[in-house]
């Protein structure tokens, strides 16, 4: 009899590491006029703005706070004096080589997380350079791991399927699977080795063959050569029998996105003779069950549940959980 796993979408109230769009510069200008970028508009949450080399981009806003925000710089981002570019603690900020920030002065700065990573007294900084939550300020070189997606699921035989995927390397040893029952405390199960120095896309899979009874929490831990270390995001998986005929293998929609104000979750693809109830629900970053909700079944077979932005939901990153016998992962940003 097919078992209940999870399909899961990411969803940012307002703010991982995973991008909507790329804004990239056309021309030098300024940071918040929408004519400086390809996009059409001045980049906003979930996007990389990228600086392309030969032009200077200008801020002369107090710009942000900025959610799930990377930026590019190939050319040059030049600070007014006093001006700030304020980012949540899932942004980054990356300098390749000829890329220069510059200008201001020590009330110019940069933040991410609440702390200040650059400010104009610090001087200028020439790529390649880093900077992000896990940094006291700017450090040489490239991100060491870019992130594409971290999923975990219930096979039909009642293991975990542990997948991810890179899109670049640099200095990789290894990387940890950690598990916690509370998403609190987590344990080193599993460690695989990494790719080293790699610029192209890599997908990681692995299995916790012995889960915990109810499923849990699992997290990503990459340590580069040198010890260095840090921790991606977590995922929750629940694992319960299920006695239903039939199946739910299909997919899981969020729309609009980006939304304001609403967002429609509908299930759909699942055959008509289930008759077990579905049930959605909505975690904060740390796994804690924001709402729960069991979605009536609608006349074309699919199941729908409304989240209103208003109730409950403080800015910051949400799973929507949703019951079926695959896993899906969606972005979705709500302003």
């Amino acid at each position: 009899m097919p078992t209940k796993t999870l399909i899961t979408v990411l969803f940012l109230a307002s703010y991982t590491l995973c991008y909507s769009a790329t804004c990239e510069s056309i021309v030098s200008g300024l940071w918040n006029d929408p004519t400086t970028w390809d996009c059409g508009s001045v980049p906003t949450d979930g996007d990389v703005a990228l600086i392309s080399a030969g032009h200077i981009v200008e801020v002369s806003c107090n710009c942000g706070t900025y959610s799930n925000f990377r930026i590019e710089v190939y050319g040059t981002l030049d600070f007014q004096n006093g001006k700030k570019i304020t980012m949540d603690a899932n942004s980054e900020v990356q300098l390749y080589a000829g890329g220069l920030i510059t200008g201001g002065n020590g009330g110019s700065k940069i933040v991410i997380g609440g702390v200040g990573k650059w400010d104009g007294s610090d001087g200028d900084v020439l790529g390649p350079a880093y900077t992000d939550n896990s940094t006291t300020g700017f450090v040489p070189g490239l991100l060491p791991v870019e992130l594409i997606s971290f999923n975990a699921l219930v096979t039909e035989e009642k293991t975990i399927r542990i997948h991810w995927t890179t899109a670049q390397e640099i200095n990789n040893d290894f990387f940890t699977i950690e598990r916690s029952s509370t998403g609190n405390d987590f344990t080193e199960i599993i460690e695989i080795p990494g790719a080293g120095n790699s610029s192209k896309e890599i997908n990681y899979e692995t299995y916790d063959n012995e889960p915990l009874e109810n499923g849990g929490f699992y997290r990503l831990k990459q340590t580069d050569y040198d010890g260095h270390y840090e921790y991606f995001r977590i995922v929750n998986v629940k694992l319960e029998n299920n006695n239903k005929i039939g199946d739910c293998n299909g997919t899981l929609r969020v729309f609009p996105n980006p939304c304001k104000e609403e967002c429609k979750v509908t299930l759909y693809q699942c055959e008509d003779n289930i008759v077990n109830d579905v049930r959605i629900d909505v975690l904060d970053v740390f796994g804690r069950i924001v709402s729960s909700e069991t979605p009536q079944k609608q006349a074309d077979g699919s199941y729908t549940y409304s989240i209103n932005t208003s109730n409950n939901y403080p800015s910051g990153i949400y799973f929507v959980n949703g019951f079926g016998s695959n896993a899906k992962s969606q972005k979705i940003i709500i302003k």
